[in-house]
């Protein structure tokens, strides 16, 4: 499921408690808890190119995404790739292979969009190269994951309601993070 929403019913468990009368309160009253929405599962992979050189490797990211083709306003996923030279907390320029044709690193982030052609059965992987300046073999560096979805594109709202709209359909949702530290040491 992409998104869901549950609604947890809590109760606590006191299995040496002191019963009343004839009856066994090892359990408390129930409590409602509110409305939560739980994140999409998502799997990263780093795959390095050789044993001892961390200047060359693999991110492969996967998950559950909402996925219906039939649908004319679609959502748009895509994954941010960051990278950051630990020592002084600055972007680390290098060079990208997206498997297509390689482009020099000039900003510090990469964005990969996710497409129909990445998506089976409602599930996605995504996956790029990356080769830094050989000095990265061993020096720490920062690998931050990002995922966002933006809303609808093509959506068509009146325009007396398209007034009310407090925050456009197209502004980004964050799905994902995560922060994988190469070559620290504690």
């Amino acid at each position: 499921m992409y998104f869901p929403f549950v609604k947890l019913a809590l109760a606590r468990y006191q299995p040496h408690s002191v019963c009343k009368g004839d009856t066994d309160v090892c359990l408390s009253p129930v409590v409602m808890a509110d409305m939560i929405q739980l994140m999409p599962d998502r799997t990263t992979v780093i795959q390095f190119k050789k044993e001892d050189v961390n200047s060359k490797f693999t991110v492969t990211i996967t998950g559950v995404i909402y996925s219906d083709t039939s649908n004319p306003y679609k959502l748009y996923n895509y994954i941010r790739i960051s990278l950051i030279d630990s020592r002084i907390g600055q972007p680390i320029y290098g060079l990208v292979d997206d498997g297509v044709n390689t482009k020099e690193l000039r900003d510090e982030k990469v964005e990969l969009e996710i497409t129909e052609r990445d998506v089976v059965n409602n599930r996605f992987k995504v996956s790029t190269d990356f080769r830094l300046p050989h000095n990265y073999k061993t020096a720490p560096f920062q690998v931050v994951i990002e995922e966002f979805e933006r809303g609808p594109q093509k959506m068509k709202v009146p325009s007396d309601y398209s007034r009310r709209i407090e925050q456009s359909e197209d502004t980004d949702k964050p799905v994902y993070a995560d922060v994988f530290k190469i070559n620290e040491t504690k």
